[in-house]
Formats: structure tokens, C-alpha cells, sequence
């Protein structure tokens, strides 16, 4: 079983999963700059980096711990991604390498734990997809698994059962009494909020995060950090009755009320400590990724990949 505030990696390194706490989970599947030799170069696809998104997936990490005294489960693909892109599916992926294809295993079975601990916990969460975009306007820009036209309908049009269904937040929306509209672009959804910290508009909960100001030096992303997790502590405690802060004080033994507030588990520990997953652990999470990727989306947490092409790489 995977430890609050330890560390894993996979077999050769190549995937990161620091075990956390809080009903939250972030990763930065384009961030790595691994490049072993033992993995031959992605010959079709996007192959460029989302520069300095491992990077500031950490300082978000960071800044949610310095919030509340809880951690994130936090996972980082470490390959660059000319070795692996950890958010399409196997083939286009790994392109036929072992080695690549373990590593794709790897970090989405760490996907799959870190979501069975927060459904065990809380019976809920949210998911984070940090990824890094080069487009000329420097705003941040996310995906609801919605096209824009919709997102551009009319609030009676928008609040319907079938887009809501297909949304990435169609979880988020079953709790949410404020509605799916508020959620998506009213003053208290992530974007709405994030914009009133300086961060521009958004749509969505994939987070493609923008270069100037917010990645492209360290404390732009201390800055940007700290927001996001402003911003995520206000957006649980309005739509989901979740307080982050009272992770620090709550405890494990009282069950379901950990829908209500942050339950931190009585296992949780302040200080990282590092440990690698066996060969056993690892054909374990290999199997499940096969078998379950795709569906994070679909399940209970509200949002896995389906990651935008319009991101760094193009």
C-alpha cells in the first residue's frame, strides 16, 4: 500500500509517484527530460517537451501543502517526451518500446492507485493534467471533453443532461449545488476564479499553463502555484463542502465524513521518504493500466488526459 508523503519510482526511474493526502491529484505527463539511450526516439507524434510543467506540477504540489498541512497525490512522467508521451494511448505512445510501454504502465497504474486511495478516503476528487501550451495569447486554456461551440451555448442549452454526461466534470456536477454552468463559466468556477487572481479565463480542468508568467521562471511558478491553490481550496469549500484545511487536524477513523472535509489518514507522514516498486508491484499496475486506461475520465474522478494537441508541441 502506497504511504502518504512517500516517495516511489518505477523500476528504472522513469515515473514518480509522491503518495498524498488531500481528494486531489496532479500530473505533468509532458515535463520530463529523461532521455536514456535504452529508449529509441518517438518517430510520429509530438515529441517537443511542455517546458518546465514538472517543474511547477511540484510547486503546486508544494503550495497545497503549505495551505492546508495535506499533500497531493502527485504523478510525474520523468522521460522526455521524444521517449514517451504518457497521455496518448500505448501504440502512439511507447512506438513499439519495452522499456517505453513499461514506463506508460507505470505512471498510469500510479493514476490508478492514487484514485483508489482518494475514492477510499473521500468517495470522491479531483484530477489535475498539468501540460504547458505556446500559443501567442499567454492565458491559461483547459478542456471540459466539451467541443467550443457547445461551451458557447446558452445557459438553458448548456445545462444539458447529455453534454453534462459527456463533460469531464460530470461528477463534480452531481454534487455541485450551484450547477454545471456555474461550474464550467461562472464567477466561482476554476476559471472564474483563477481569473480573479490574475491568471486570465479559462475553460475547463486540464490546465494548459502558459510560458510568460507563470512557467517560465521559478517564481512565476511559485506565483502561479500559489494561486491554483487558493484557488482549489476556495472551489472545493463552495461546491463540495471540502476544507482543505482541515487536513492537518482530521482523522482517518471518521469514515464517510471525509465527503465533507480533507481527512488526512492516521499513515501520513510530514517528511518525504523514497522508495522504488518492485517487480511484482510493477506487472500489478502494468496489467491494470492496460486494462483501465481511457476510462479515468469516465469513472469517478472528473478528469485523467484526453490532452488537447493544440499544447507546447503543437
Amino acid at each position: 500500500d502506497f504511504v502518504a508523503g512517500e516517495t516511489y519510482f518505477g523500476l528504472r526511474g522513469y515515473t514518480e509517484y509522491q503518495a498524498g493526502d488531500l481528494p486531489i491529484i496532479v500530473s505533468a505527463p509532458h515535463g520530463g527530460d529523461l532521455e536514456p539511450d535504452q529508449i529509441p526516439f518517438r518517430t510520429y507524434g509530438v515529441t517537443t517537451q511542455d517546458r518546465q510543467t514538472q517543474e511547477l506540477a511540484r510547486a503546486v504540489a508544494a503550495a497545497l501543502f503549505g495551505r492546508s498541512d495535506g499533500r497531493p497525490h502527485l504523478i510525474i512522467n520523468r522521460l522526455h517526451r521524444n521517449r514517451l508521451d504518457a497521455n496518448r494511448e500505448i501504440e502512439e505512445a511507447a512506438q513499439g518500446s519495452v522499456y517505453a510501454e513499461w514506463a506508460w504502465a507505470e505512471h498510469h497504474g500510479f493514476i490508478d492507485a492514487a484514485k483508489q486511495k482518494v475514492v477510499q478516503q473521500y468517495g470522491r476528487g479531483l484530477y489535475l493534467d498539468l501540460h504547458g501550451h505556446g500559443h501567442d495569447i499567454q492565458r491559461l486554456e483547459l478542456g471540459y471533453l466539451l467541443r467550443s461551440s457547445d461551451l458557447g451555448l446558452p445557459d438553458s442549452l448548456l445545462d444539458d443532461p447529455e453534454l453534462i454526461n459527456q463533460s469531464s466534470i460530470r461528477r463534480l456536477a452531481l454534487d455541485a449545488a450551484a450547477g454545471f454552468v456555474e461550474l464550467v463559466r461562472g464567477a466561482t468556477s476554476l476559471g472564474g476564479l483563477l481569473a480573479q487572481q490574475g491568471f486570465g479565463m479559462i475553460s475547463g480542468i486540464q490546465i494548459e499553463v502558459h510560458w510568460v508568467g507563470a512557467r517560465d521562471s521559478t517564481s512565476s511558478q511559485a506565483a502561479f502555484a500559489d494561486a491554483l491553490a487558493l484557488v482549489l481550496e476556495t472551489y472545493l469549500a463552495t461546491h463540495f463542502q471540502i476544507n482543505l484545511s482541515a487536513a492537518s487536524t482530521a482523522d482517518s477513523g471518521e469514515g464517510q465524513r471525509g465527503r465533507q472535509s480533507a481527512v488526512k489518514p492516521r499513515n501520513s507522514r510530514t517528511t518525504s521518504s523514497v522508495q522504488r516498486v518492485d517487480g511484482a508491484q510493477t506487472w500489478a499496475l502494468k496489467t491494470a493500466a492496460r486494462e483501465r486506461v481511457g476510462v479515468h475520465a469516465r469513472d469517478v474522478l472528473d478528469y485523467r488526459g484526453a490532452c488537447s494537441r493544440e499544447d507546447e508541441g503543437g
